[in-house]
């Protein structure tokens, strides 16, 4: 990809020296979602998690369009270090997309799940009129800090969830806090099932498709457009919250199958 003038892209790097993990987290939220997850995972596979352009820490961009969203990431990971990407929902989306050679990563293998396929009507009406509407702020940091939690499934993980680490969610504004998230990222259309499709079948690397069973907002059946969908049972949209010990080994288990030498399934967490 050409080099332009990117915006910055908050990333934190972990772990030790075996394969190498780039998390990418979900609309309206942040890398802290990843927390349980990385708990669970052997302390010898190096990590990468990052706050995707306009969330959390990040730069805000002039369009969310995903192939834009994805060359100011590809930018941050720079070329050179095979990586296994795992993407949730948005950054599901964006993993997808970074699978395809001209962003110049050498990717091994992507995991992406609960990835949302079908749009009706009425949920595109809500979310132009969503990203239409004034931000909401709060006067009490607290009470914005709570919002944040909700919005970004945090609310509902596994482990707590220390003030601290829900702080990159939200923003100081003259009159109090307001969410990190660029609300301007919701009058981007969502990528057309088909598209979707096709950035799978253009991956240059295995593509892992999953969706927890009680997912309401992706469905195993709508993201098994794109492919064969592992079912996560028992979970829902934030599986990576609500079951982390699940969603880890799911990549152990992809690592096994595409990345040679990388601990498997049965590799002991670093807690």
């Amino acid at each position: 990809m050409p080099e332009l003038d990117w915006p910055v892209v908050w990333a934190e790097s972990g772990g030790g020296p075996d394969s190498r993990l780039v998390f990418l987290h979900g609309s309206g939220a942040c890398a802290t979602v990843w927390d349980g997850v990385l708990a669970r995972l052997p302390a010898t596979i190096g990590w990468t998690v990052l706050d995707l352009p306009g969330h959390g820490r990040s730069g805000r961009l002039p369009s969310y369009a995903t192939g834009v969203v994805a060359a100011a990431v590809a930018a941050r990971i720079g070329p050179g270090e095979p990586v296994v990407l795992v993407g949730h929902s948005l950054g599901g989306l964006v993993a997808l997309t970074l699978a395809n050679p001209i962003f110049g990563l050498d990717v091994r293998a992507v995991l992406g799940f609960s990835i949302k396929v079908d749009w009706t009507e009425e949920e595109l009406a809500r979310r132009s009129a969503s990203a239409s509407r004034p931000a909401r702020t709060w006067a009490d940091r607290d009470e914005a800090l709570a919002r944040f939690a909700r919005v970004s499934g945090l609310a509902e993980a596994a482990d707590p969830i220390p003030p601290d680490r829900l702080a990159p969610g939200i923003r100081r504004v003259p009159d109090g806090y307001a969410l990190a998230h660029d609300r301007a990222a919701a009058l981007v259309p969502p990528l057309a099932r088909e598209r979707i499709a096709d950035q799978v079948a253009h991956a240059a690397a295995p593509v892992v498709l999953a969706c927890g069973d009680q997912d309401r907002m992706s469905t195993p059946a709508s993201m098994g457009y794109l492919g064969e969908v592992e079912e996560l049972k028992g979970a829902g949209h934030n599986a990576h919250l609500t079951h982390p010990d699940l969603v880890a080994g799911l990549i152990l288990g992809v690592l096994a199958r595409h990345v040679p030498g990388a601990p498997g399934p049965d590799a002991r967490a670093r807690r």
